[in-house]
């Protein structure tokens, strides 16, 4: 931004700028017009910094790692060195992660998949890297040297009191069907978490670093399953180890699968010579299984010196099953004899073909019934209370 060039005549005295004359000189007055020149556009580009060291603490800056639109925690995890996964446990650097934590909270405690599949990755901030004492240690206050390796993900502030939510439906052919939901919220003193998924797609959805939904185990035939679970911490804003320190967390989770098959084989033996024989095969699967399963934590430090935790496990699964198999052997081909169109049908029915007997060599029929439930139940409660200045401390510890 400048000023046009500007003339105007006008007839001044001569001025002799060597000489002693110092009378001043009058000039017109002259007006300038403001110029602005465009310049070329200018492209400034910067490179985030993907890791930082703070103290022991590995740092992964979410943003410097670009994960695609709609991509999950577990496709961003995919894309960090040193995080890989085996056999469906996250490793870092070759080390078993043992805690998968939300803002420093636990989240869906014993089941990191929920996380991987579910937590959009455009809401992370960063995700630390570290490794603690264990759990036990903490509690009663000792070292013994055992670590865990944990990530914790930290969430961005502009995200923070949102409720957050990722469905995905889908419907097909043949009765075809998929439906889920993941529904969060997280605040500085309290997370919440709901999700659910149905479908008969044979979809198991275990945990990917990929971070999509689907895989897990395959099993044949038409299955159907649900899923549906909810997590909850929260604390009062106080430090750790401050008085008056107050923590609570837990969740419950459902599981439910009905699974059907159904296979026919049919077989033609050759023997030496031109001696052969056919035969047939039915079975016949039928499982029923569900789950239910919840954990919870209190943590409490009443004043500095005491500090008392309880926590408490539950699961309760049952299973039914029903198999049943039919199969038999012909010296002759079973499906030309005049009207017979499935021949162990008729041959296993309350009168059978004449001619469709003629040929059985033999028939067997196999039914089996299995029914099975678990149930467990552990709770633990520790009283830990410094009674010196030295450190002594008295450790109180009940099971169950």
């Amino acid at each position: 931004l400048g000023a046009e060039v500007a003339e105007k005549a006008s007839s001044l005295r001569p001025v002799d700028l060597t000489a002693a004359d110092r009378r001043p000189v009058e000039a017109d007055t002259l007006f300038l017009s403001p110029s602005a020149t465009l310049l070329e556009s200018l492209q400034v580009t910067a490179s985030q910094q993907q890791i930082t060291l703070r103290g022991d603490t590995l740092v992964y800056n979410a943003d410097a790692f670009q994960a695609p639109p709609g991509a999950t925690l577990g496709n961003l995890l995919s894309r960090l060195p040193g995080v890989t996964m085996e056999d469906g446990k996250i490793l870092f650097h070759r080390k078993e992660v043992n805690k998968l934590l939300i803002n420093g909270k636990e989240f869906f405690l014993g089941d990191m998949s929920i996380a991987l599949e579910n937590l959009p990755s455009e809401i992370i901030e960063d995700i630390a890297a570290y490794e603690t004492k264990t759990d036990k240690d903490k509690r009663e206050d000792t070292d013994t040297g055992e670590r865990i390796t944990v990530l914790d993900v930290g969430i961005k502030k502009e995200y923070m009191s949102t409720w957050i939510a990722n469905a995905d439906l889908a419907g097909g052919t043949h009765d075809h069907y998929s439906m889920k939901l993941f529904l969060t919220r997280f605040t500085d003193r309290l997370s919440l978490s709901a999700f659910g998924q149905v479908n008969n797609l044979n979809d198991q959805s275990e945990a990917s670093l990929g971070g999509n939904w689907g895989g897990g185990l395959y099993l044949p035939g038409y299955n159907t399953t649900r899923k549906a679970g909810l997590n909850a911490a929260w604390d009062n804003g106080k430090q750790e180890r401050e008085a008056g320190y107050l923590k609570a967390e837990g969740n419950l989770r459902f599981w439910h699968n009905d699974h059907r098959n159904e296979q026919s084989t049919y077989s033609e033996t050759f023997y030496p010579g031109a001696a052969h024989n056919w035969g047939n095969t039915l079975d016949n699967t039928y499982q029923h299984s569900r789950s239910f399963s919840g954990n919870g934590r209190l943590s409490w430090q009443p004043d500095t010196l005491t500090r008392i935790e309880a926590a408490v496990d539950f699961s309760h699964s049952k299973h039914h099953s029903e198999t049943s198999s039919r199969s038999a052997t012909f010296d002759s081909d079973p499906y030309l004899v005049p009207g017979i169109g499935d021949p162990l049908a008729s041959l296993f029915s309350a009168t059978p073909d004449d001619s469709l007997l003629r040929t059985a060599i033999n028939r067997r029929e196999d039914h089996a019934l299995s029914d099975n439930s678990s149930t467990s139940f552990n709770s633990y409660l520790v009283l830990n209370r410094t009674i010196h200045p030295r450190g002594d401390r008295i450790v109180l510890i009940g099971q169950y």
